[in-house]
């Protein structure tokens, strides 16, 4: 241990630790203080069923640098408000693996891990592999091994607002919740591209289109005729062009115009 400038290396654990509103049973690990620099090791430490487990976790106060690697689990998404997380986002981290190095003010994070109950918006997906990367400013967003859909975003980092560009990809994937249809089903294939801000409920909008869709209504089926443009925002789903259903007994169905959605 040194006086002028403060240096102090050692084991800490506590229990019942409290720090910036957030509290943990348990913590452990090694400390390094080299003033500016604090750095902790080999850390462990557990709260309300969720753990961590932190091969490092570095940072300079003088200039923000970071470096973090750490294995994550059972942790809610609702914990990590202060970090940033958008209340727009929701779900529970199953497990996760993440490193964030660069500086405070631009940190480059990636990672992987499987998402429970992911939620954005009106949609909610039961289990969801998320893959991280980032090129500064943008974080590349992956969410893979979702029945049906397949989704690739680019997040704005440098924007507190954190606007985002993404591309889905379904095939098959239930749309009545989406476009408030409750008198049957609606399963349909394609591709939307699609903007808008993770915080709050910004609006967000985007175009794509319907390659493939089979509808059932009263017991009666329909499938489209041909694949047909669309574009969306939050509050109504746009056919500009028209889509074109065959039914059964030589049934026709053209629609065309505006389609109210569930609120988001």
């Amino acid at each position: 241990t040194s006086l002028n400038p403060i240096k102090a290396t050692g084991r800490v654990s506590a229990v019942g630790l409290t720090a910036r509103g957030h509290s943990l049973e348990t913590f452990a690990g090694n400390l390094t203080y080299n003033d500016p620099s604090v750095e902790l090791t080999n850390v462990t430490a557990s709260e309300l069923g969720a753990t961590l487990k932190a091969e490092t976790l570095a940072f300079n106060r003088a200039t923000g640098a970071l470096n973090v690697t750490a294995d994550v689990t059972g942790l809610a998404f609702d914990r990590l408000r202060e970090l940033g997380v958008p209340n727009t986002i929701g779900g529970n981290i199953r497990q996760a693996h993440i490193t964030v190095k660069g500086t405070q003010k631009q940190p480059q994070i990636d990672g992987n891990g499987t998402i429970e109950n992911l939620s954005f918006r009106s949609e909610t997906f039961p289990l969801a592999k998320l893959t991280l990367t980032t090129k500064w400013p943008t974080l590349n967003v992956t969410l893979s091994e979702i029945p049906n859909v397949s989704v690739d975003a680019k997040v704005d980092l440098s924007n507190p607002g954190y606007p985002f560009d993404a591309k889905a990809m379904f095939k098959d994937y239930s749309v009545e919740r989406l476009a408030n249809f409750s008198k049957g089903t609606l399963r349909a294939s394609g591709e939307a591209n699609f903007k808008g801000q993770l915080t709050g409920q910004a609006p967000f909008s985007g175009t794509g289109t319907i390659q493939s869709i089979q509808a059932s209504i009263l017991e009666y089926a329909f499938r489209g005729a041909k694949p047909f443009p669309f574009e969306f925002d939050s509050q109504r789903l746009t056919l500009s062009e028209g889509a074109t259903f065959n039914g059964e007994y030589s049934t026709l169905i053209n629609l065309k115009g505006s389609i109210g959605l569930t609120n988001t």
